[in-house]
């Protein structure tokens, strides 16, 4: 688990001043805590999803498997006691992309229950709504106003838009956002037919509650009362903080050769106000080939964006290597720096052989960050 304590700023302060340089900026009555992105989290990010069905000819599937499906599942936090602990509520935002200003980021919200060590397994669904099912667990259904109420399949509220970010945070039956840092979690995103069928999977970031907001028996610690921000500054009453500087091993678009090569980064801010108009985020990229050469450019979105190297000119034949990496040299909202988060995606299309099917081929992986912490307010509607 990383912090940053008070001593730790004091010391780098003294440092920098007998330098005669600025020091940071820090809360200095307080640790500034730090998500550990490899443990269990009261709050989970899905950095993508897509909306729709696509059909699967190669597994026998006609009918239309979702794009992108989900899974949550639950383990015992620690300090928590399993026997006191029933049903574990989650409440869920699809969040989307705004627009041109006035940028309205849309959302839809809706709920999922499980317990300790079940599961849950939903999708982003269709124009009909979102499927939710939990076949080996107990719960794991959504409101029963938008689904037959019990273990059987049935629907929740599916996104508003194509394409976006998936958040999910534990909450009590009062719907205040509680500690109960038990939440794992994967996607899956499927490519359609058009594109050789591939899959390619990622796992959820995790972010924790407070150390010092104990889990111990019920009712459990509030993070955020029902209809107030989810406050991420690492402070001792709320949830811990993320970062504003994401680094990744990159691999280059390519402009000939067999086949295509391309990479995508999916980014995403924590800075957002839903349902409402949200400042453009811009990021400020800075890209590394295999011999440190750097190239420097950037990009922007309204609260969740893709972009692909090749538009912006990090090719093969600029960069003079295939592979490298990325590092964000800045992520602000005016002159407010933002958190930032995202993943890298891959992809090879080629055909093999003239006249055969064309083969595709995804790869997605997370992005790292440099252990600053940045406040972060989360306004669901």
């Amino acid at each position: 688990m990383k912090t940053i304590t008070v001593l730790s700023i004091v010391v780098l302060t003294v440092a920098l001043l007998a330098l005669g340089v600025a020091a940071p900026v820090a809360a200095w009555d307080q640790y500034v805590q730090l998500n550990d992105s490899q443990e269990p989290g009261s709050v989970l990010v899905f950095p993508k999803f897509i909306k729709g069905t696509v059909n699967n000819p190669d597994q026998g599937d006609m009918t239309g498997l979702p794009r992108s499906q989900f899974k949550i599942s639950v383990v015992r936090p620690n300090g928590v006691d399993e026997m006191t602990v029933g049903t574990v509520r989650i409440k869920a935002h699809w969040v989307c992309p705004g627009g041109p200003p006035p940028a309205v980021c849309a959302e839809t919200d809706f709920h999922l229950t499980t317990t300790i060590w079940g599961t849950v397994l939903f999708n982003a669904g269709d124009n009909d709504g979102a499927q939710v099912s939990n076949d080996d667990v107990t719960g794991g259904y959504g409101d029963p106003q938008d689904i037959h109420a019990g273990p059987a399949p049935g629907l929740i509220n599916g996104p508003p838009c194509r394409e976006g970010y998936l958040i999910a945070w534990v909450v009590d039956g009062d719907d205040n956002a509680i500690k109960f840092d038990g939440l794992i979690g994967n996607a899956v995103i499927r490519s359609n037919s058009n594109s050789g069928n591939s899959t390619r999977s990622y796992n959820a970031i995790p972010i924790q509650a407070a150390d010092e907001l104990y889990a111990s028996v019920p009712p459990l610690h509030i993070v955020s009362p029902s209809g107030s921000p989810l406050v991420f500054d690492g402070s001792s009453t709320a949830y811990k903080a993320v970062t504003s500087t994401i680094y990744g091993p990159v691999r280059f678009a390519n402009v000939s050769g067999i086949g295509t090569q391309d990479t995508n980064l999916v980014l995403l801010t924590l800075d957002v106000v839903s349902s409402q108009n949200n400042p453009q985020t811009d990021v400020f990229l800075t890209f590394y080939a295999q011999d440190e050469s750097p190239a420097s450019t950037f990009t922007n979105f309204f609260c969740w964006g893709e972009v692909e190297l090749r538009a912006l000119n990090m090719t093969e034949d600029l960069m003079g290597s295939s592979y490298g990496l990325v590092r964000s040299t800045g992520a602000l909202q005016g002159t407010s720096g933002v958190t930032l988060l995202g993943l890298v995606e891959s992809r090879e299309t080629f055909l093999p052989v003239a006249m055969t099917p064309l083969v595709r081929r995804d790869y997605t992986y997370p992005l790292f960050n440099d252990s600053m912490p940045v406040t972060t307010t989360f306004t669901p509607h």
